[in-house]
């Protein structure tokens, strides 16, 4: 048969992150230079040095002098122009700040997330429990994740990102048909109000990445998920339910590639007219376990534009 679903948003989910340890830094912002047509209108006429008198003019007294000598005792500030700023057309010229700094730098970072309920997790596009052949878009129940990411660094080419997400899924209630394993189908009849709660999962990602430049990037990503079985309970507690969590373990191990490009530090280092961060990757399974695992290749397409609230 042809099983045609509506389309819904599989979750909505809100989460913070807190970096614990970084030693990458920020990027800093270069200092802006004076241009030449600017330099030109502040220096002296005549190219005569700073400070000099112009012709009928009488030397200035040395209050100004005094005062300059006092500041720069104090180490409060140096008046003093620099030589090669001395002049009309001339111009302090600095090469752009790199944007990391050489050696190991780690970053590590923890976070938590809550996916909302959806709708009615017996209701369509979600999972009709009428319909067999339908796949399920989100599982419509609550679930709280904990996360922890570790960056390292090693010079300006080499980064490898490993992250391990902890989920915790929140039971519910709903109605399914409870029949025992050796029984074909279910009956109408059959339906029942269970509490179920769905099995809590470890992820764990490891991504070495190879920067081509200050802001592309090309990446391995290996996956490794594993979900413990569901459980069931009749909600009248004369049937038992547990047949519905059976063959709900899964292992699954994924391996793929990905690209990354990212301006948010070139943008903190004033050299990016906006900060981006789009990702490409892709994956497949390579090894799994469990009766109902799914052998599947991902692609996933993500674009992100941070904004600075203060």
């Amino acid at each position: 048969g042809k099983v045609t679903r509506g389309w819904a948003f599989s979750e909505i989910e809100v989460g913070v992150r807190f970096k614990l340890l970084d030693t990458f830094g920020w990027p800093e912002r270069p200092e802006k230079q004076p241009t030449d047509s600017e330099v030109g209108r502040a220096g002296p006429p005549h190219d005569l040095p700073a400070g000099a008198p112009e012709e009928g003019e009488e030397e200035p007294a040395n209050e100004g002098e005094e005062a300059q000598l006092d500041l720069a005792a104090d180490g409060e500030q140096d008046l003093a122009v620099p030589e090669e700023q001395i002049g009309p057309g001339a111009v302090s010229v600095r090469e752009p700040l790199p944007l990391d700094r050489p050696g190991v730098r780690f970053r590590t970072t923890v976070g938590a997330r809550y996916s909302f309920p959806l709708s009615d997790p017996d209701q369509a596009p979600y999972l009709d429990p009428d319909v067999f052949l339908q796949q399920p878009i989100g599982d419509g129940q609550a679930d709280v994740e904990l996360e922890l990411y570790q960056d390292i660094a090693f010079g300006q080419r080499f980064l490898v990102v490993a992250g391990a997400t902890y989920g915790i899924q929140l039971q519910d209630k709903l109605v399914r048909r409870v029949v025992s394993p050796d029984q074909r189908y279910g009956l109408e009849s059959q339906k029942i109000t269970v509490t179920r709660n769905l099995g809590n999962f470890v992820e764990i990602v490891i991504s070495p990445r190879f920067a081509l430049t200050e802001a592309m990037s090309l990446a391995i990503e290996y996956t490794f998920w594993n979900k413990k079985s569901d459980t069931y309970e009749a909600a009248s507690g004369t049937v038992d339910a547990s047949p519905l969590g059976l063959e709900t373990f899964q292992t699954r191990y994924s391996l793929g590639i990905g690209a990354y490009y990212r301006t948010t530090r070139l943008f903190a280092a004033g050299r990016a007219g906006m900060p981006i961060d789009l990702a490409v990757l892709w994956q497949t399974s390579i090894a799994g376990s469990g009766g109902q695992t799914p052998s599947a290749g991902v692609v996933t397409v993500s674009a992100r534009v941070p904004i600075q609230l203060f």
